[in-house]
């Protein structure tokens, strides 16, 4: 299996429907046909009948590719609109076949059984563009573009994207507009990048061209809305998830109008939703409003939906990674990642002495201030050595002082960034009775194995007061018979949260074995920057309170305080300056690690996500250690073991 597709929730049935590409007759690519399963949760799964099949229609004959959902479209139904293929191979370093084509499906039954369109929605890419793909169309609405081209939302206002590129420019997004879903006016490029270039040294590489593009408008907490993408960008040699802010061009300008090569999208920040194995992400909303994103993760790779509470969700795929150059002995290729929620997150009262947070990169400044220090000195609350200056995948959103003890003060800022944390729905696949709790432990360069074992787990951690400069984190499957292990760790010196896979698997398994072949074993990595932050005197006493009755609670206190530690993004207090005094500390470090046999899915404080394959062969691989190369402190420490998330 690969991309996951469409994903959407539906009202009337109270099911969340999830699509995915696969080849019902082998490991090996081909045949792609659109999967189907359905849950009431999220998080248990029921497969359903493939939903659409290629080979028996004229515009999808050779394949039913990508695509997303639009609930009450086409004549009022919920609908899929998907790429039909009737030309391969396609790929960005070859000669364009014009073998894609914009198709829909509808259901009348409730999503049981879809009825395909008979003829494309969009046949072909736009006329005398020579394109190196054009592909997984996303319908959606927008209060931005409706803005931005003086369109009337209330008469019918439907926009789609498509994925794309243009051979020797670079990646493109067309955009195109209709009032009924069926007849699609072009409007240019909403998004345009040169070839092979970055926006940052904190985002990967732009690419030659863009799949599984999304948009959603995003409001933060202090309702302000962003403008957000997040897509698949394809590159030599690497593909990366990616994601952006941005702006409009002003209320008619030009630029994204049919005979303008620029794009109507101006990135403000970008940045990687998971530098790993996961790929192709697909969104949802959830029926409590959360945007919910899910992956595709490789045997070496992502996919976003809404679910009934209105959370945007995003799914990946992870793809597989153990060298196989054919085929899959194991008779399976490539998983869905934990579905992730997604939004924008907010980080305030920053030290940023070194200027880090200056410029353009994976957040937004936000604010900016002084704070005064309990010597009466002041400090700028943005970013101590400098982080945050130049590009990212911030943005600086505010400046501002803040008082100190002494009377003094410091500026202080605030940046906006990605948020992305599991869903908060995946405690449903906790197992009470094989929960392990484990009061402060106190590590300095050593390792202390947890009691517990396992092989499929979640774990969730706070680390505190950790030596400056040093790694802190896990091993996990680990063996002392056969030597394997796999180590996550945040390296503070690097400012990179590392799975190393060094030892992960010895390879003596009759699937390697037989096959002759050693998994991969490459380190997995991604930038990470843990902030000094200004901590309010005033809040300290209660804080310490409320951290000891945390984790000596009952099981039910547990469940509520480690989802409380994941949507903690900082101990930082957001008071004005004449509303007490502060003094610098550093953000606590909150992983939530995901252990799933031979995939790892890790998250830190809110705003970072890295995935890996691994492949342990000794069936004592089950050991589970804390590890810090320096002095640290480990709190709040929950392990549980996992369910298993399909019954059928």
């Amino acid at each position: 299996m690969n991309d996951p597709c469409a994903p959407y929730y539906d009202e009337d049935t109270g099911l969340y429907h999830m699509f995915y590409q696969s080849n019902p007759n082998s490991t090996i690519w081909g045949n792609m046909t659109w999967g189907h399963a359905v849950s009431k949760d999220q998080v248990t799964w029921k497969d359903y009948p493939d939903a659409l099949l290629p080979f028996h229609d004229k515009w999808d004959n050779l394949g039913v590719f990508s695509g997303f959902a639009m609930n009450n479209a086409i004549d009022g139904k919920h609908t899929v609109f998907y790429t039909g293929v009737t030309a391969l191979p396609i790929s960005w370093k070859k000669e364009y076949l014009f073998g894609e084509h914009v198709m829909y499906a509808t259901t009348s039954n409730g999503g049981s059984t879809w009825h395909k369109g008979t003829k494309p929605l969009i046949k072909q890419p736009p006329k005398g563009m020579n394109v190196t793909g054009w592909r997984d169309p996303m319908p959606f609405h927008s209060q931005s573009l409706d803005k931005h081209f003086g369109f009337d939302a209330t008469t019918g206002s439907n926009y789609l994207l498509v994925a794309g590129g243009i051979h020797n420019e670079g990646p493109r997004i067309f955009l195109y507009h209709s009032e009924d879903y069926l007849n699609w006016e072009y409007k240019g490029f909403l998004l345009a990048q040169e070839k092979n270039t970055k926006f940052s040294r904190y985002s990967a590489n732009w690419g030659y061209n863009f799949e599984t593009t999304i948009y959603r408008e995003m409001k933060d907490e202090d309702g302000e809305l962003h403008n957000v993408m997040l897509f698949a960008a394809e590159g030599d040699p690497n593909r990366y998830p990616m994601w952006a802010t941005g702006t409009f061009g002003a209320a008619g300008s030009d630029s994204a109008s049919s005979d303008s090569d620029e794009g109507l999208f101006t990135p403000l920040m970008v940045g990687v939703s998971d530098r790993s194995d996961w790929y192709a992400n697909s969104i949802y909303t959830d029926k409590h409003g959360k945007d919910v994103m899910i992956g595709w993760i490789t045997e070496d790779n992502n996919f976003v939906y809404t679910d009934k509470h209105g959370k945007d969700v995003m799914i990946g795929w992870i793809t597989e990674d153990n060298n196989f150059a054919e085929g899959q002995p194991q008779g399976w290729d490539g998983v869905l990642s934990v579905p992730r929620e997604v939004g924008i997150t907010i980080v305030r009262d920053i030290y940023d002495a070194d200027d880090h947070l200056v410029g353009q990169g994976d957040w937004i400044v936000s604010d900016t201030k002084n704070v005064s220090l309990a010597d009466g000195s002041t400090l700028p609350s943005k970013d101590a050595d400098d982080h945050l200056v130049g590009q990212g995948d911030w943005i600086v959103s505010d400046t501002k002082n803040v008082s100190l003890a002494d009377g003094s003060t410091l500026p202080s800022k605030t940046i906006k960034t990605l948020k992305v944390r599991p869903l908060s729905d995946l405690k449903l696949l906790r197992n009470p009775k094989t929960l392990e709790v484990v009061s402060t432990v106190k590590l300095n360069g050593r390792s202390k194995a947890l009691k517990s074992k396992g092989k499929s787990f979640e774990m969730v951690a706070q680390v505190a007061n950790f030596e400056r400069g040093t790694q802190v984190g896990f091993t996990v499957r680990h063996s002392k018979t056969s030597g394997e292990a796999t180590t996550i760790v945040y390296d503070d010196k690097k400012k990179m949260v590392i799975i190393d896979r060094t030892k992960s698997s010895n390879a003596k398994c009759d699937v390697f074995m037989d096959n002759d072949v050693t998994p991969v074993d490459d380190p997995v990595w991604g930038h990470f920057y843990l902030y000094d932050v200004f901590e309010s005197l005033a809040d300290q006493d209660t804080a310490s309170d409320s951290d000891a009755s945390s984790v000596t609670g009952s099981d039910e206190d547990v469940d509520d305080d480690s989802d409380s530690l994941a949507d903690s993004d900082s101990e930082a207090d957001d008071s004005e300056a004449d509303e007490g005094t502060y003094k610098v500390t550093r953000e606590n470090l909150n992983f939530r690690l995901f252990v799933d046999v031979s995939t790892v899915e890790v998250f830190v404080n809110n705003r970072f996500a890295l995935s890996a394959r691994i492949y342990p062969c000794g069936e004592d691989s089950d050991g589970i250690s804390l590890t810090a190369s320096g002095k640290t402190t480990f709190e709040k420490l929950h392990k549980k073991t996992r369910n298993i998330a399909n019954t059928a």
